[in-house]
Parts: C-alpha cells; sequence; structure tokens
C-alpha cells in the first residue's frame, strides 16, 4: 500500500523529469475505464514513456561508466563532495583557469541513486503493467512492446550493479577525462564536450539547476545564486531567468525549508513553469507537508494573481487535494482558508475531503473549510486491477495455514522491518537498491515470496500464506540476495536466518499467548556466520475446525428497493474457563480493578451480575416502585449501589466518566452467555456476533499484561457454540481484529464474516495497520475474500458516495457508532445505499426509515 501516494519521496530531484508518470498513467487508466473508453492511446504513452526512462538510464550508466569509470561535479566553491576519494591525476581540461578545479572523483551514492532510479522505475512499470493487464482491454502485442522495452533494461542494470558490488568496495576514485566519448543525456553525439565535467552531467542541460540541488548551506544556496546571473546575464544557456528559476521553484519547493524558497522568490520565479508531468511549484509545496513553504509560496502566488487550484493535467489533482490525500492537515486547513476551491473534483471525480476520508484522515475530511461544500454527484466507481485474492479454502483436519507478513503490523513503534550491518546495507535503504529479500515457509505448499528492496510500500496485506501437516513444525526461512533486479540465475546469496514459530505454552500457560505475534529473524552472513542484521516479521497460525464447512453463506447485500437491514449486537468473549459470554469491554470491572474477561471465571462474571440484579430490575419498571418490593430488596439494592461505585476507580470510568455494561445503564437484564442467547432467543431473530478478541493497544491503555486467550482457541470455543445451537438462523460474524476474520475464513464457509475497523476515527488508539483507513481496509478484505466491512459512521457520514465505493469493490457495506443513533444520520447513509446499520435504538431508526427492522443481536 501507499506506493503512488509516496512515490515522490522516493524520486531523485534532480532526475525527476525521467520517472515513469506512474500516477498519472494510473489514474488516466482508471479513469478510461470509468468512462468507457479505448486505452489504446494510453498504452501507446506507457510505452513511449517505458522507452524514454529506459534511454535515459542506459545512458545514465555509460555517463557514469559501465566499468566504474566517472566524475564528480565541484561544489559551488571548487572543490570536490566530501565524501568523494580522489584518485589519479588531476582530468586534462580545454579551460587552464579550471585545470586545479577539475579532479576525478566519484561516490556510491551516485552510483546508488542511479541504481534507486533503476529500480523504482522498474517496479512502477511493473505494477503499471499488471494495471493495464487487468483490465482486459490491453493487447498483447502492447504489452509485449512493453515488456521487450523493460528486457533491454537488465544489461546495464547488472554492469552497474556489479561494478559497485564488486569487492564490496564502499568508495573508488576513478581518472576520468573532460572529453570522454560516453554518451551524453542531453542530445549530443559521442565525442562532443559537455558544459560540465561532471558526474551529474546526466540530467544537463540543467547542471546548474543540479548545483541549487546539492546539500549545501542557505549562504552557499544564495552564492550560487550571483554565480550563475553573473554566468547568464541576458542570453545563455537559459536565457529566461524568470524560467530557470521556476524550475528551480519546483524542485526545490519539494526538498528544501522555507528560507531556500524564499530566496528563489526574491529573483521572481515565473509561476507558469511546472514539472514534466504539469506540477505546480504551490503543488510540489503542498506535496511535501512543509507548512512555512506552502504559506511562501502562496503569498508569492497571489502577490501574481496567480489561483491556487491549478491541476496536474493527468490526474485532475490540485494542490488541497495532494495535501488531504497525503495527510497534511495544516496544510490542508491553510490552503482552504485560504481559498482553495473544496469542490473541484479530480479525473475519476473525487473530491479533495473523500480522499482525506478514504486514507483515514478523518481529521481533514473534517475541517471547516469543507462544511459548506455540496457533496459531488453519482457514485464512486471501482478501482483498476482490484487487489488479487489469496486462493484458500476451508483447512482440512490435517491441516494447517501459516500466514507470514514481512514487518510489524502494529505501529506507533520504533521496531524496524529490516536492520543490517552497515556493510550489508543500511536500514534506511541506502545501499539496497540491488538486494532483496526471500521468505520461505519450510514445508508448505507455497511457493517462496521475493520482495524487492528497499521496502517502498507496506507490506501488512500482502503475505505469505502456506499449508502444512497439522503436526508440522513452522519453520520460516529468510534469505537475503544481491542482484534482486536481474534474473534469479544471477542472484547472490549475501546473508540467511530461520526462525521456529512454536506454541507459546511454555511461557504463557496452557491456551495463552502474547498479543503481540511477532518474531525476530537473526541473519548470519552466508561467508563468515557473523551476524549480519535482522528482520522482523509478523505471524498467524490457524488450525482447523469441523463441522461448518459445507453450507452456503447468506448475503446480506441490499438489492435495489430492499430496505436497509437494521442490527443490533453484542461482543462475544472467552472467559478464563473457556465460556463464550456476551460483553462488551476489554475489563471486567465489577472488583473495582480492570481484569480482562479471559482472566475471570464464568461464575465471577455471572456473580457479577447478579449483584446488581435488583438496580437493574428496578430501572425497568415504570413508574414508582413498589415500597414492598423496595423495602424487601433493600440489602440487595445496597449491594448493586456499592458495586456501581466500585466502578468509579476503573481505567474506563476515569477516561469516559461512565462505565458500559452496568444494569440499568448500558444493559437490562442479567449476564448472558452465548449459549443462553442461541437457546432461548427465536430462531427468526439474526444474530451479528462480533468475536470481540483482546488487542494490543486495549491492554497497553488499561495497563494490563498483554497476554490473553489462545486466538485458536477462541475461535473454535465461539464456532462450536454456533455449530451446536445455531439452527437456521441468520448469523453475521464480525470482529475488529484481523487474525480472527483470518482464521473464521479458514475454519468455516458457513457464515459471511465482515472486518469491523474504526478507519481513521479520532482519537485513534488502535494502531493496526490493516485497520488505519477504508483503503486498506478494503484491500485487506478483499485480499482475505471477506463478505464486506463495517466502518465507524463518521467516515460515511462525511463522505456518503464512499458507500458506493466499498459496494463496487463487491463487499457489504455497513456502519457502526453512536452516531448511528439519529435518524437524520441514519437517513443520509441509507439514502447512500449502505447495506446494514448497526444502532442501539433500533426501533426508533426503523420508525424514522419508515422500515420494519432486520433484529439481529
Amino acid at each position: 500500500m501507499k506506493f503512488g501516494l509516496n512515490y515522490d519521496k522516493h524520486i531523485v530531484p534532480k532526475w525527476s523529469q525521467h520517472y515513469i508518470d506512474y500516477n498519472g498513467l494510473r489514474m488516466q487508466l482508471r479513469a478510461k475505464i470509468q468512462r468507457g473508453e479505448s486505452i489504446q492511446e494510453l498504452s501507446n504513452e506507457l510505452i513511449a514513456e517505458i522507452a524514454h526512462v529506459k534511454e535515459f538510464y542506459i545512458n545514465a550508466t555509460a555517463a557514469l561508466g559501465a566499468n566504474g569509470d566517472a566524475t564528480v561535479e565541484l561544489d559551488g566553491e571548487g572543490q570536490p563532495p566530501a565524501n568523494a576519494v580522489p584518485d589519479g591525476p588531476v582530468a586534462a581540461s580545454p579551460d587552464s583557469s579550471s585545470q586545479s578545479k577539475a579532479g576525478a572523483y566519484y561516490t556510491t551514492d551516485d552510483y546508488n541513486e542511479l541504481r534507486k532510479f533503476g529500480k523504482l522505475n522498474i517496479i512502477a512499470i511493473r505494477r503499471l503493467l499488471g494495471k493495464f493487464a487487468a483490465t482486459g482491454q490491453a493487447t498483447s502485442q502492447d504489452l509485449g512492446r512493453a515488456e521487450s522495452e523493460l528486457e533491454e533494461w537488465a544489461e546495464p542494470k547488472q554492469t552497474i550493479d556489479e561494478s559497485l558490488n564488486a569487492n564490496n568496495r564502499p568508495s573508488i576514485g576513478i581518472e576520468v577525462k573532460l572529453n570522454d566519448t560516453a554518451p551524453s543525456l542531453d542530445g549530443r553525439g559521442a565525442g562532443e564536450k559537455a558544459p560540465s565535467s561532471s558526474l551529474r552531467m546526466v540530467s544537463t542541460p540543467r547542471d546548474d539547476i543540479d548545483r541549487f540541488l546539492a546539500p549545501q548551506s542557505l549562504e552557499s544556496f544564495e552564492r550560487l545564486f550571483n554565480s550563475h546571473i553573473k554566468r547568464h546575464p541576458i542570453s545563455g544557456m537559459d536565457s529566461d531567468q524568470g524560467q530557470f528559476f521556476g524550475r528551480l521553484l519546483c524542485l526545490v519547493a519539494s526538498c528544501r525549508p522555507s528560507s531556500f524558497i524564499d530566496a528563489i522568490l526574491k529573483h521572481k520565479p515565473d509561476i507558469g513553469v511546472k514539472t514534466s508531468r504539469g506540477e505546480s511549484a504551490l503543488y510540489c509545496a503542498s506535496q511535501s507537508g512543509s507548512l512555512s513553504v506552502v504559506q511562501s509560496v502562496v503569498k508569492y502566488f497571489r502577490g501574481c494573481d496567480e489561483g491556487l487550484d491549478s491541476a496536474v493535467p493527468r490526474t485532475g489533482w490540485t494542490p488541497l487535494m495532494v495535501a488531504c490525500a497525503k495527510g497534511h492537515a495544516d496544510v490542508a486547513a491553510y490552503l482552504l482558508s485560504s481559498g482553495s476551491d473544496a469542490q473541484k473534483v479530480d479525473v475519476l471525480g473525487w473530491t479533495a475531503k473523500e480522499h482525506a476520508a478514504y486514507r483515514g484522515h478523518l481529521d481533514i475530511a473534517s475541517l471547516d473549510g469543507f462544511a459548506s461544500a455540496s457533496i459531488a454527484d453519482g457514485g464512486l466507481a471501482k478501482r483498476v486491477g482490484l487487489t488479487k485474492k489469496s486462493e484458500h479454502h476451508t483447512l482440512t483436519p490435517d491441516k494447517k495455514a501459516v500466514v507470514v507478513t514481512l514487518g510489524s503490523i502494529q505501529g506507533g513503534h520504533d521496531r524496524k522491518t529490516l536492520k543490517l550491518n552497515h556493510q550489508v546495507g543500511g536500514s534506511d535503504g541506502a545501499g539496497l537498491e540491488s538486494k532483496s529479500l526471500e521468505i520461505i515457509i519450510g514445508g508448505a505448499d507455497c511457493a517462496s515470496k521475493f520482495v524487492q528492496l528497499p521496502l517502498w510500500e507496506d507490506q501488512s496485506v500482502n503475505p505469505l500464506v502456506g499449508k502444512l501437516d497439522l503436526g508440522a513444525q513452522v519453520q520460516v526461512t529468510v534469505r537475503l540476495w544481491d542482484n534482486g533486479g536481474t534474473p534469479a540465475s544471477n542472484r547472490i546469496l549475501a546473508s540467511i536466518g530461520t526462525v521456529l514459530l512454536s506454541d507459546d505454552y511454555a511461557r504463557y500457560g496452557a491456551s495463552r499467548e502474547s498479543m503481540l505475534r511477532e518474531t525476530t529473524v537473526i541473519m548470519l552472513d552466508k561467508e563468515t556466520m557473523e551476524f549480519s542484521g535482522t528482520v522482523l516479521i509478523s505471524y498467524v497460525i490457524a488450525t482447523p475446525f469441523e463441522g461448518l464447512d459445507n453450507l452456503e453463506a447468506a448475503s446480506y447485500k441490499r438489492k435495489p428497493g430492499d430496505p436497509v437491514r437494521l442490527v443490533g449486537h453484542r461482543d462475544v468473549q472467552i472467559t478464563r474457563d473457556l465460556e463464550a459470554v456476551i460483553y462488551h469491554d476489554f475489563s471486567f470491572s465489577g472488583s473495582g480493578s480492570d481484569v480482562p474477561i479471559h482472566d475471570i471465571s464464568l461464575a465471577q462474571y455471572k456473580y457479577a451480575g447478579d449483584m446488581q440484579n435488583p438496580s437493574g430490575a428496578s430501572l425497568l419498571e415504570a413508574g414508582t416502585p413498589r415500597p414492598r418490593a423496595f423495602s424487601s430488596g433493600e440489602d440487595s439494592l445496597l449491594k448493586a449501589l456499592q458495586a456501581q461505585e466500585r466502578l468509579r476507580c476503573t481505567v474506563d470510568f476515569d477516561g469516559k466518566g461512565f462505565k458500559a455494561n452496568i444494569r440499568g445503564h448500558s444493559i437490562q437484564d442479567a449476564h448472558a452467555t452465548l449459549e443462553e442467547l442461541l437457546a432461548t432467543l427465536p430462531e427468526e431473530i439474526g444474530f451479528n456476533i462480533e468475536l470481540k478478541y483482546q488487542r494490543l493497544h486495549e491492554a497497553v491503555e488499561a495497563g494490563v499484561a498483554s497476554v490473553t486467550i489462545d486466538i485458536n482457541t477462541f475461535v473454535d470455543v465461539a464456532l462450536e457454540k454456533i455449530k451446536r445451537l445455531a439452527g437456521r438462523r441468520p448469523i453475521i460474524l464480525s470482529s475488529f481484529t484481523p487474525e480472527i476474520c483470518i482464521l473464521l475464513k479458514f475454519k468455516q464457509n458457513a457464515y459471511p464474516v465482515l472486518f469491523i475497523t474504526n478507519a481513521g476515527k479520532l482519537p485513534m488508539m488502535d494502531k493496526e495497520l490493516r485497520a488505519a483507513s477504508l483503503q486498506i481496509a478494503s484491500k485487506f478484505a478483499r485480499y482475505w475474500q471477506l463478505s464486506g466491512l463495517v466502518l465507524a459512521c463518521d467516515t460515511f457520514l462525511l463522505c456518503p458516495r464512499l458507500i458506493s465505493l466499498v459496494q463496487n469493490a463487491g463487499l457489504v457495506c455497513a456502519s457502526y457508532g453512536l452516531g448511528n443513533n439519529d435518524p437524520v444520520n441514519a437517513k443520509i447513509q441509507a439514502d447512500a445505499g449502505i447495506d446494514i446499520l448497526i444502532v442501539d435504538k433500533v426501533k426508533l431508526i426503523a420508525d424514522a426509515l419508515g422500515k420494519l427492522p432486520f433484529t439481529e443481536e
């Protein structure tokens, strides 16, 4: 996830015009499919861009020197870069005055930048080819032409990888003559002199701009201005100074602080100049997220009577849209207050507000500047190239499934996915452009998974899934390969590590495990067997459950003319003696302390509920309590009041001002079990059974140990009750915990499974990455072939059209939250076509909508 959104972060600024326009081509493809247009012309544009990027890369490789020959541009003071290493005599120069300044240098940074350029473009192109192929409109001839262009990259890319990797050299100095015959990248033939003796001549005729992009102080930056103006006062390589500084502004706005921007603005840059993709300087500034830079550029734009809503041609994105999509709340708020148009739509018909809500930035979508913006007409079409669904079936009794994800699936921490020794490659991605990771589940029926490095996209919804014998030990092996971008036969094993994913019984006791299912793989160098780093993986193991694999799950998709389904709900948790009970909160606080449900017994659960019975009974009775009944129960009532008073010391009461699950407050009857509800309520009453598995952030908030019931045991206990007592009752299974949803898909196919998420609702206490937004939750649900999504209603109330987006992805769309108890809010979502509303006040909402409720508990 987020490859496209973060694409700009990985671009080398000096070569930005030579990158494939990944986002532009991707959105144009979706727009053409949405409008039912041919993609032939766009296919030709893709092939042409691939050819351009390939040509640039090959020429850049030649310019650097395929055998390691290269020179480096001197800094503004005529000195070599600090990290360059000299080698050999000073290169000859036709200009004797520059002879003392033309030393021959090069650094591994230059090679790494070119390798990064090639790696990022190849990944982007392959992703685009997959999307074009997924449409069914791209001809095999077009795809073949594109692939052939890619194949021509293999030789120069492998050459430069081998050049840098040879002898594992950290840096080398090579002498090169200024009249080197390597082909240049600005159209000059072999043997023609370049205007600069620079390794960075690959960006000529913009090598002057390249000087400005080098790391330097503001003082050095300003000296470069004076030097440039002296060399090009009126005419020269770039006669129009306004255009020169306009180009510079676009590049620097994305990677320098406001003081540098202000220095450029003093020279009156032409604001009509845009990047090769049509991005204005304000767009680049908004994309970077720097409020001070945006403020400087907006002030300058206003002084030039320039609008703030110039859109990128291929995407239709405005500065406001990119700020919203990237979650830059302060920038979005400033643009809105400055007059940016909140009602503009991109080429797909999306507004800036919808981009924010879709990606979980509800704080931005709730900004006052959006309040007056009207809702755009029509629905939102499905996305092109939907997530590949996992191919899995209900587990047979003799098999188990292993799901391995690279990295942590929890946010809000500093645990790095990859930590390698400096000699192997830094964890920040430097030096990793030619490497890849291979993940293997020993003995499983799946192929190994290769992940290209650096990690440029989130892996949380792209796991490795395999099945193996039920009694087999789970062994995961990770290999680090060099030359990861070349054919498999040329890979060189660098290091390897193995870990056993065993049960936690020895550490936590029977049927107990840690809430954090992560482990670290220790990597050892292949040659020396010395420690070379660590790789973090997350995992879950699913064991089989028999008896619920021969039925066909019901569909709860709303058809035209059907009433919206109104659903009440209660959560199912498991006690320490493995009984399924109906309880909502993480902690059971009847004693005045914060004790998780999984740490109390069924008897304790029942006893705490019975203590409050008189209080609950009196609240249920209409009118004044009968004196005789009240007096006879005085002692019990006193105990109930004392029990409720003890709740004031709990975490929930301290944080919220009340404690739910109190008789007469949130519930009106005795504490119940799942078995009691299934056995006593009429079979025609449907159930929405939310499996309330304890989550890590809940334990952290309550200050208790992050240990809980084994996840397979938890699911099996609930499914056993359902299998034995459900009969023909309509049932929906749901959970906030992604692993619970995964296990439910592996263990049964009798009932639909829905994934519940807050999707960015504030405050964001849950750090689960797969629940961070509607975007990633939808991808998770599609990958695991879940039946649908249940979101906090805030997202759909802000942007009702997102309901159609979920449905067009083939998912049931539902919402929950206190807002659903308001008839106005319920009607907004019902009119937008939502399938299911989970409400507390079922009758009130049913009456308001004029529909009979589909009653569920």
